[in-house]
């Protein structure tokens, strides 16, 4: 049987937009089994993924660390590097004792037997990680999609839980330049509430809790392997361009998605059931944690009204 390695550390959504690659490699090779390895906050992220054998940690400790990497070495015939980091690089070359395969021009790509070009690089992310199979000797599929498995019993009690037309709303996020302001999302709360949504109000680890929101249902402590079934059980998702969001879309929910520093013709919600809401960014696309334009931010000049419009285009879809 044929063992390959998947390499992406980090971070919630990018983890996930990877995951086309386990899909396509399970349904293209006869007799495989492919793990995946993500750092310790990513925990469990992998569980509902198509095609993944075993999930593998990367420890924050370093003593963790070293166990690892003796207990991987040279242990797979194929390693992927889907994060092009220098510390993901070292992973896959270490754990494979034949091909390492990872995108040309990463810092070292000196480390991959099987160097492949991303000749579109304002193609969807999905798009570009496809192409990483042909150091397989496997053609992109032309047509696709990012897929997770789904607990019919877990749904059927998510639903019991909410009312009609539950809504749910991720006003968190990794960059607060990403983040629409807390003010905005609650005023889009309230007017979802009096069109007859049950809203709740989603907190991912390390989110901030606003106290504004308290009239609102929370839902707190959901791990990875969770928001499958979660979104499953919901009517739509409103969030910024965040894990969450790309979690919702995969479950097949209705998204609005905002958009202000991030490409969004690389990032967005990979489904025909989204609708995007954008703003320029007048200091490019970037990750940086503060705006350096705080006068003009991007996101924040998104306004309540065009939400709200976005959730009418999505509700037809």
């Amino acid at each position: 049987m044929l063992s390959i390695l998947l390499v992406r550390l980090k971070s919630l959504g990018d983890i996930l937009l990877s995951s086309i690659i386990a899909k396509e490699l399970s349904r293209n090779l006869p007799s495989v089994k492919i793990d995946y390895l993500v750092d310790e906050q990513f925990k469990d992220t992998t569980r509902n993924f198509i095609g993944v054998s075993d999930e593998l940690v990367r420890p924050c400790s370093n003593i963790g660390r070293i166990l690892l990497f003796k207990k991987i070495f040279r242990k797979y015939d194929v390693a992927f590097d889907l994060h092009g980091s220098p510390s993901a690089s070292f992973i896959a070359r270490i754990a494979s004792k034949g091909k390492v395969i990872g995108f040309a021009g990463r810092r070292f790509d000196f480390v991959y037997t099987n160097k492949i070009l991303d000749l579109d690089a304002s193609r969807h992310t999905v798009e570009s990680n496809l192409e990483l199979l042909r150091g397989m000797g496997i053609e992109p599929p032309k047509e696709f999609s990012i897929e997770l498995r789904r607990d019919e019993e877990k749904i059927s009690r998510w639903k019991k839980r909410f009312g009609k037309r539950p809504a749910i709303i991720h006003a968190g996020g990794r960059f607060a330049s990403k983040i629409w302001p807390s003010e905005k999302f609650l005023k889009v709360a309230k007017a979802l509430r009096a069109n007859g949504y049950d809203v709740h109000l989603l907190y991912g680890p390390g989110d901030k809790v606003h106290e504004e929101f308290k009239e609102f249902p929370s839902i707190e402590g959901c791990r990875p392997e969770d928001l499958p079934n979660l979104f499953g059980a919901v009517s739509i998702f409103i969030g910024s361009d965040s894990g969450p969001m790309h979690f919702a879309a995969a479950a097949g929910c209705r998204v609005v998605a905002l958009f202000g520093p991030s490409n969004y013709a690389r990032w967005r919600p990979y489904s025909s059931r989204a609708v995007i809401v954008s703003s320029t960014c007048k200091c490019g696309f970037g990750w940086q944690d503060e705006c350096k334009y705080p006068s003009q931010w991007c996101i924040g000049k998104i306004t309540v009204d065009e939400v709200l419009s976005a959730v009418k285009k999505v509700e037809e879809m």
